[in-house]
């Protein structure tokens, strides 16, 4: 008897385990919230090509990400999350693009229209 609860205990265990796993791929993203380091930005695609470039984060690159507010030493906006999707009101602007956290890498991404350039804007925090 002991053996077959000891059996049930180790397959449930494994199907748990399967179950979280599913979820993660299956769309459960890890949480944004927390401290980030801004790495990089880089932009590409630009109509006018003297835009596309990159830069790297020298200073300020502390970005804490609360569940609506990013802030860095020097400011503070507010965003929104909906599935893969971040909306961005900052200075007076809503900007909209995609984002993924891959292990400690947070990568934000957004498309320009060509009115507004075209530009591909790719933003890298690391934790």
């Amino acid at each position: 008897m002991k053996t077959k609860k000891g059996q049930n205990l180790t397959l449930a265990c494994v199907i748990a385990l399967l179950m979280l796993e599913g979820c993660y791929y299956n769309g459960v993203t890890p949480t944004m919230v927390g401290s980030w380091n801004l790495v990089s930005v880089v932009y590409s695609g630009c109509y006018y090509s003297e835009a596309n470039g990159s830069t790297t984060c020298s200073s300020n690159c502390l970005h804490v990400f609360t569940s609506a507010t990013i802030t860095n030493a020097s400011s503070s906006i507010n965003y929104k999350l909906s599935g893969d999707k971040i909306t961005i009101n900052s200075f007076g602007g809503i900007r909209q693009g995609t984002y993924t956290i891959s292990g400690n890498t947070l990568v934000i991404t957004f498309q320009d229209s060509v009115v507004d350039g075209g530009c591909k804007e790719v933003v890298t925090f690391t934790k």
